[in-house]
């Protein structure tokens, strides 16, 4: 049975992924937000998000910082914990959670948008590290999501699509694992309403 750390395990998708990993027989654990190494594994799944939108001028210089840490900082820690012992056994498999817009920029998004696009950058050139090492890297990234990230955001974009239902992430999590094949982007978008 294939050990499971996802760091952001207690949120809307993270509890999701919890849910269908372990109907699937995983055994799951989840990184509390003080560790910054992960336990031995054979799959770490980095989901750990916050936002901030706004013109950057107008961003609050702590706030940056925690954005920078828990989206983009904490992650690169967290898979460097676990690379070498795996890279070494020669398997392992890294689910980043990233954004559609880690490919598109978005008005008062910029800060957001840069952690997502360089975790997104970090993952793809980790990938052309690894991969000889039968090592999987893949990406997820989500559009509007139906989750409670958007209570400690100072916005809520919700109102101007229909979301992606977390579900719809952790399923897309579980096909990635499944896949004898490295999968390597996904990008899943909310459907936008009239």
């Amino acid at each position: 049975m294939k050990k499971i750390c996802i760091a952001g395990g207690h949120g809307g998708m993270g509890n999701e992924m919890v849910k269908e990993l372990k109907q699937k027989g995983y055994d799951i654990h989840i990184i509390s937000r003080e560790e910054n190494r992960s336990p031995d594994c054979d799959v770490l799944i980095l989901n750990s998000g916050i936002g901030w939108f706004g013109p950057l001028e107008d961003l609050d210089d702590k706030k940056l910082k925690d954005l920078m840490w828990v989206n983009l900082e904490r992650h690169i820690l967290l898979t460097k914990s676990v690379i070498k012992e795996w890279k070494k056994r020669k398997s392992g498999h890294l689910i980043f959670i990233a954004s559609n817009c880690a490919y598109e920029g978005f008005s008062e998004n910029n800060a957001y948008a840069g952690t997502k696009a360089g975790l997104l950058g970090f993952a793809r050139s980790l990938y052309k590290e690894v991969n000889r090492n039968g090592i999987k890297v893949t990406v997820i990234s989500p559009g509007t999501t139906n989750t409670d990230f958007w209570l400690t955001a100072n916005a809520d974009h919700r109102d101007k699509c229909n979301p992606v239902e977390p579900s719809e992430i952790a399923r897309a999590v579980s096909f990635a694992l499944e896949m004898k094949a490295n999968v390597s982007e996904m990008i899943i978008l909310p459907t936008m309403k009239d």
